[in-house]
């Protein structure tokens, strides 16, 4: 039976093609009229909301189905195919040149995408690349409960999709950081793209970050096609070999002086610039041998020895190897604490002093669950928060005593099953704590946050009086 191909994924919006193509922008300019008509919200709120939605499910159009009842089709109507692509995205010769280099009997390449169907196939015919992909992975909007990255459910669906079944066999490109860690943590070998102007992030997504999908090409040699000319060198060597060593079995009686000579033939023929120096050292074993390496390696430099190679290589060992396009500067992975996010971190946070969470998170207290309307101060802040996710704490004692454990926590509850702890800088109320070093988070009744009969619970960086029912579900 045939073993199965490897799935190399692609994502689609902002990988396959260039940030610089507006794409994004013009977007976000839909989706944030689409809030303001249909949610009667000033523009500043609209904005403010759609992030929120972004960075809490990686797709807005599920946060306006989960909390208003939006029909997603009609969104996508609105704004995913009101885009005029057509004027903004062209074939590029160079993106389908590097894809159609990738060895096709080595790996599958598939299509991986937060949009709807309509959208995906869209924009991969603009590039005239529809042709070199096997399938797509996508968010369907004409289902009840929309599925998208970086859900486990949608990774699952992917593999299941395009018919692989272990992580290891799975390779991945994403332009979100989110997406990228989440994939990471799968067991996915994973590449972030950056724009190449983004700034570097504080912490890596995944072991390996590029700037340009033709960085791919050093990463993973393994996919793609030999290319001809060295082909024809590495065919040329091994026939010098096999008639060297057809020589010297049929004169054994001159098996040193006949394979010497038919070697320092070769040696003349294939690369003029050893001649005599098999005559001059007596070593045409190792002539030969560098004779050929020349030969096929005619790109590189001196060897270097093992022992050189920067201690940062050392991460992109296996399969993908020694290469500067990985930039796998200092990755490490930490050692189990007494919760283990599902995304990889590159430090291990000691938490400060717990503040009381045997009251706050009682089930007296209904564990901290007690706010069902959440909001954000202002713009700012909501762009700064992150949001930690913890696959193996699904429990309300154990998600509020979590946040009580991370630094600068405002927010905990629990989404799918899965803990979701938020924090981050910037808040405008500077009186700080161990717990919460750069001050308190003032929040206000804006935003319907939580699923129906599930409730949020502020962490120790709000301020306590408003610790309190802000509403119901």
């Amino acid at each position: 039976m045939a073993q199965p191909r490897p799935v190399f994924f692609f994502d689609i919006d902002n990988c396959l093609y260039s940030r610089s193509h507006k794409v994004h922008e013009a977007m976000n300019d839909l989706i944030n009229k689409y809030f303001i008509e249909h949610l009667s919200l000033s523009k500043e709120d609209a904005e403010m909301l759609h992030q929120r939605y972004y960075k809490e499910y990686g797709l807005a159009i599920e946060g306006l189905v989960r909390h208003h009842k939006v029909d997603p089709m009609e969104y996508n109507r609105k704004v995913d195919d009101a885009l005029p692509l057509e004027g903004i995205i062209a074939p590029n010769p160079q993106l389908r040149k590097m894809l159609e280099d990738i060895d096709k009997s080595k790996v599958k390449l598939w299509l991986f995408t937060n949009a709807h169907i309509t959208h995906g196939t869209r924009v991969v015919r603009l590039l005239e690349i529809e042709d070199l992909f096997e399938g797509i992975t996508y968010c369907d909007y004409t289902q009840p409960t929309l599925i998208c990255k970086p859900h486990k459910a949608m990774f699952d669906k992917a593999e299941t999709e395009a018919g692989v079944t272990l992580p290891e066999d799975c390779y991945f490109v994403d332009d979100s950081h989110l997406n990228c860690r989440h994939a990471q943590a799968r067991g996915w070998t994973t590449v972030h793209l950056l724009g190449s102007d983004d700034p570097e992030p504080p912490t890596r997504a995944s072991k390996c970050q590029i700037r340009n999908l033709e960085e791919l090409r050093d990463i993973f040699p393994q996919f793609f096609k030999m290319r001809p000319a060295k082909a024809l060198v590495e065919l040329r060597i091994l026939v010098f070999q096999a008639f060297a060593d057809v020589k010297a079995e049929i004169n054994p009686a001159g098996r040193a002086a006949g394979n010497i000579g038919y070697r320092q033939a070769t040696i003349n023929e294939a690369s003029p610039k050893w001649a005599g120096q098999c005559a001059a050292t007596g070593n045409s074993d190792f002539i030969y041998d560098a004779a050929k390496r020349e030969e096929l390696e005619p790109r590189q430099t001196t060897a270097t020895a093992a022992a050189s190679i920067p201690t940062y290589a050392s991460a992109c060992s296996g399969s993908v190897r020694f290469s500067s396009a990985c930039s796998c500067l200092g990755i490490s992975t930490p050692a189990p604490g007494p919760t283990t996010t599902i995304f990889e971190s590159t430090e291990t946070v000691t938490p400060p002093t717990l503040v009381a969470t045997s009251t706050v998170c009682s089930p007296s207290n209904g564990y901290g669950y007690d706010v069902d309307i959440i909001a954000f101060y202002g713009t700012q802040y909501a762009q700064d928060f992150e949001i930690a996710m913890y696959a193996n704490v699904s429990d309300p004692y154990g998600c509020c005593v979590t946040c009580y454990q991370t630094p600068e926590c405002f927010v905990y509850y629990i989404n799918s099953g899965v803990c979701n702890v938020q924090y981050g800088t910037g808040p405008t109320d500077p009186n700080g704590s161990a717990q919460c070093p750069l001050g308190l988070v003032v929040v206000n009744e804006l935003v319907f946050f939580p699923e129906p009969g599930q409730g949020s619970g502020l962490g120790p960086c709000v301020p306590r009086e408003v610790d309190a029912p802000m509403g119901g579900d």
